[in-house]
């Protein structure tokens, strides 16, 4: 949890002096970036209060752990550098339509696989383990209380 609320706090930071600040060469992707820490700060802090309801081990949870933490920070990242570069990027063709300078192709290539690869990757491992370890609901901490009633 504590990951989630620094991320969180990250986005307010990141995006309220350096968006404003004229640091970024792009606004948009400043701002895209702000949302983006902002949603997966939040949604870091809600799996880390529903971490003790999966019915998962520990290796399952280690993964989860991961790819939760790579997707949440690489993400609003992604952002921050194209807010930075002012670069035209392809795949984030909103966020970057004002810009005029367009990445190397190699710059673009490693940019890509980062977000589609990388972040993509790893939310859907995430997600579909997440959903696994809820597929019983409550079953597991009824069971605990009944043998602890007996």
């Amino acid at each position: 949890m504590f990951s989630g609320i620094l991320l969180f706090l990250s986005g307010c930071v990141i995006a309220g002096l350096f968006t404003s600040s004229g640091l970024f060469k792009n606004y948009k992707a400043g701002v895209g970036g702000h949302v983006e820490a902002q949603l997966n700060g939040m949604f870091l802090l809600l799996i880390g209060v529903s971490w003790d309801h999966l019915y998962l081990n520990d290796r399952c949870k280690l993964i989860i752990y991961v790819c939760l933490q790579l997707t949440g920070w690489i993400h609003p990242m992604t952002y921050y550098w194209v807010a930075y570069t002012g670069r035209h990027y392809h795949i984030l063709r909103q966020a970057t339509i004002d810009a005029k300078t367009p990445p190397s192709n190699s710059e673009e290539f490693l940019f890509n696989f980062v977000l589609i690869g990388i972040v993509s990757g790893s939310m859907m491992v995430a997600l579909i383990l997440l959903l696994w370890g809820l597929r019983f609901g409550n079953s597991k901490r009824e069971n605990e209380l009944e043998m602890k009633n007996q």
